[in-house]
């Protein structure tokens, strides 16, 4: 009888979004030399932004349609 292994589904996919990150070469490299900064202590300060679709608030002219929105993190 073969053995079973039962994972959660968010695991699978963080699993699924790993292989694919390090099926690149470069890509790979870039975050095994990322991660070996990190253990060295060795951090960069960045500033990024979400950009959301949101729905336009009921007084702009264009209520009703999905504008995107920026949220700096």
């Amino acid at each position: 009888m073969p053995d079973v292994v039962l994972i959660d589904a968010e695991e699978v996919g963080s699993l699924i979004e790993t292989i694919a990150l390090f099926s690149n070469p470069a890509n790979a490299a870039q975050i095994n030399e990322s991660m070996t900064q990190a253990e060295c202590g060795e951090f960069a300060e960045v500033n990024y932004y979400v950009y959301k679709k949101v729905a336009a608030p009921d007084d702009c002219d264009h209520a009703g349609e999905k504008q995107m929105m920026c949220f700096h993190c």
